[in-house]
């Protein structure tokens, strides 16, 4: 059973949104240092010994690309648990003030998130990533201020729009 929590959906959709912001840039760094290493592990005849090994550090980049597909499922997971989550609230109309006023906040900050995104990953070490193995989170990331104010207006009217009937 669902516990009653009231007013709640703006915060989670601000931990959603940093969550994302913090998964990508793990993920970007990860995928950097990984491909550094392996390009040095290459080279090291200690480890390039044998044609197996070449072959599984370039099977464990292949994975590396469905990093991109991870968060964009967490990230449509967290949208439609922002949905469910607000028709499943029983939340007094009383919240509605608190609720765009954490919304407010969360564009403030999902605007800083994103200009520290296209920073981060203008740089010229992780641009041939970025652009190769992370095109959609990219896109998710650099128009994140977008996606908050959908995801933020979906969940709003889901939650307060429901009628004294659907309350009960």
């Amino acid at each position: 059973m669902l516990k009653k929590r009231k007013s709640q959906s703006g915060l989670d959709t601000i931990y959603a949104i940093a969550s994302i912001f913090a998964l990508g840039i793990f993920c970007l760094v990860c995928v950097y240092t990984y491909s550094q290493f392996v390009d040095t592990a290459k080279s090291t005849e200690v480890f390039n010994q044998t044609q197996q090994a070449i072959d599984a550090f370039e099977d464990v980049e292949d994975v590396q690309d469905m990093w991109d597909y991870v968060i964009v499922a967490i990230f449509i997971g967290f949208a439609l648990a922002m949905v469910i989550l607000g028709y499943f609230l029983d939340v007094s109309t009383v919240f509605f003030p608190f609720y765009i006023i954490i919304l407010l906040v969360g564009v403030l900050l999902s605007a800083v998130l994103s200009y520290t995104w296209i920073q981060v990953s203008d740089q010229a070490i992780f641009t041939a990533i970025k652009t190769a193995s992370f095109p959609i989170t990219n896109h998710i990331l650099t128009n994140l201020p977008t996606y908050f104010i959908i995801i933020g207006a979906l969940g709003l009217m889901v939650t307060y729009a429901k009628t004294r009937s659907m309350r009960n």
